[in-house]
């Protein structure tokens, strides 16, 4: 099964990934992608902000034959 990883770098994106329930309620799509994709990451570098998050997908069975 393939996967595809999604990035996310902005300064601007912060919150705590390990207490999502502090999250405001415009920030609530993330408890979403959380339960959406299979891994979901967030780390903070040097004030460089990175979600990522990476979804298996069965390609072979959306293409039709």
């Amino acid at each position: 099964m393939d996967s595809k990883l999604l990035e996310e770098k902005d300064p601007s994106l912060s919150f705590d990934a390990d207490n999502l329930e502090s999250v405001s309620e415009k920030g609530r799509g993330l408890v979403i992608i959380k339960e959406i994709m299979d891994n979901v990451t967030y780390t903070s570098k040097q004030g460089k902000n990175c979600l990522s998050m990476t979804k298996k997908l069965d390609f072979k069975s959306v293409v039709k034959k």
